[in-house]
């Protein structure tokens, strides 16, 4: 670990130029946001003493020449006595970075600039993004302004919202072209401040629900995101890793052990544990499940019922999207096509041209999802070459197999999605239409299918 510590210190020492700033890649100019960054991860692992200033002393080398070059860059935001215009977003995430070290800088000039900016920012922070004024209560409560800085983070609180299987966010906080426009980043530096600023520990752990409900259904995106989720969860609030007591679960009012069922093994580091109970050991009352958690911080789990039935007698099941499936007649007339809708009991003859139409309703983003629509025995698919589509703001992969038509979403933000492929009656009889399944290969949990059918050809 040392080797691999100084190995990377080194790598960051070669990228710094003279100035103290450190560009995107090696060979560009220099970058503030960049070298603010790289501050504040910095002083962040100094500050939570993970890292041996005796065995690697440059990177104190490394700190003090980019917070040279970052002061002086902040007295030119603020060297003059007009009000600040510019964005506030860079100058206050130095601030911000800079408040996790002790380097004192008593340059008149600097002075000068950090009482212009506080005042600047503590007049102007309704004019904020949720981001910056997370940055504006941090920065304005270490700088001895506690009583502004409450005044933002009420105003948060106010415009939050909060669901029981979500946790608090804000509607607001959605992804943008700009650095400061990450939702995880804006969540995790919200807990900082909730935490920090008002010490609310129960806002604090139901903004940790959102973040790991984020997790649970995205992939987070970038390193930096990930480490900035990562500090927020463990650092903040109840120390989730502290926790290791058992939940209570009963089945029926009945304990495991009183059903006979052996305590499984729970995996370390993460708490994960998995049951499983043979069909012909379960009784009718076992389906009321009750999950006690003695701990403070959050425990959730999923319980599945899995069994085999004729795909025509299934009936929808929905767990936080809710899908829809209909069969449609195509037919050609004067005016043109139209669609007619199939209900039970109409029936097909071999040749006609079907419009399947599925309809998806999803209450919150999610990543990599598989949508698999079964076919009819009876019926074929007209398009039978994969390939990749974009509509409705939507993009997937399209394709085509024997027994189905499957759709891979990599991202479906929240809302109401239409998917229409069109097939060919091909055969005669009674069959069944089988279902429509979307699950999230990042949350199998999430998981929801659409109510079997059957139709019939003549």
């Amino acid at each position: 670990m040392s080797g691999e510590l100084k190995a990377n210190f080194e790598k960051l020492a070669d990228m710094q130029y003279a100035d103290g700033s450190f560009p995107w890649f090696k060979g560009m100019p220099g970058n503030r946001y960049i070298t603010q960054q790289i501050v504040l991860n910095l002083a962040q692992l100094k500050y939570l003493k993970m890292i041996d200033e005796k065995s690697f002393p440059e990177v104190n080398t490394l700190l003090n020449k980019a917070i040279i070059y970052l002061d002086h860059q902040l007295v030119k935001d603020f060297s003059s006595d007009s009000h600040y215009t510019g964005a506030y977003s860079t100058p206050m995430h130095y601030l911000y970075a800079r408040s996790y070290t002790n380097q004192i800088n008593n340059n008149e000039l600097f002075n000068t600039a950090i009482k212009q900016a506080l005042a600047s920012i503590t007049n102007d922070w309704a004019k904020m993004s949720t981001y910056e004024q997370g940055l504006a209560a941090l920065v304005l409560h270490r700088n001895g302004k506690q009583e502004e800085a409450m005044k933002i983070v009420n105003s948060l609180k106010d415009r939050s919202q909060q669901k029981e299987e979500i946790g608090m966010y804000w509607p607001d906080n959605n992804v943008g072209s700009w650095w400061y426009q990450s939702p995880v980043e804006t969540q995790a530096l919200l807990i900082e401040v909730f935490d920090e600023v008002a010490n609310d520990i129960t806002s604090v752990e139901e903004m940790k629900i959102w973040l790991l409900k984020n997790k649970q259904n995205n992939s987070w995106k970038t390193t930096k995101a990930t480490t900035a989720a990562c500090y927020a969860l463990l650092m903040r609030g109840y120390n989730l890793l502290e926790e290791s007591k058992e939940p209570e679960i009963t089945l029926g009012g009945k304990t495991l052990s009183e059903l006979g069922l052996s305590e499984p093994i729970t995996e370390a580091g993460t708490g994960y544990r998995k049951i499983e109970i043979e069909g012909k050991a379960v009784k009718s009352d076992m389906g009321t499940v009750t999950v006690k958690n003695n701990n403070k911080g959050i425990a959730w789990g999923g319980l599945y019922w899995q069994y085999f039935e004729q795909a025509d007698k299934i009936t929808s099941a929905a767990s936080g999207i809710i899908i829809k499936k209909e069969l449609f007649l195509q037919s050609s007339t004067p005016s043109g096509m139209i669609l007619t809708s199939l209900k039970k009991g109409n029936a097909l003859k071999k040749g006609d041209l079907l419009k399947v139409r599925i309809e998806i309703r999803c209450d919150q983003p999610m990543e990599y999802l598989h949508l698999k629509d079964m076919r009819s025995a009876g019926f074929e698919p007209t398009n039978v070459i994969s390939t990749y589509k974009y509509q409705d703001g939507l993009g997937y992969f399209e394709s085509t197999k024997d027994a189905s038509t499957n759709f891979f979403i990599d991202y479906m933000p929240k809302g109401v999605y239409i998917f229409e492929y069109p097939l060919r009656v091909n055969s005669s009889g009674n069959f069944s239409n089988g279902v429509t399944s979307l699950q999230s290969m990042y949350a199998p949990e999430y998981t929801t299918h659409s109510e079997g059918t059957r139709v019939s050809v003549k």
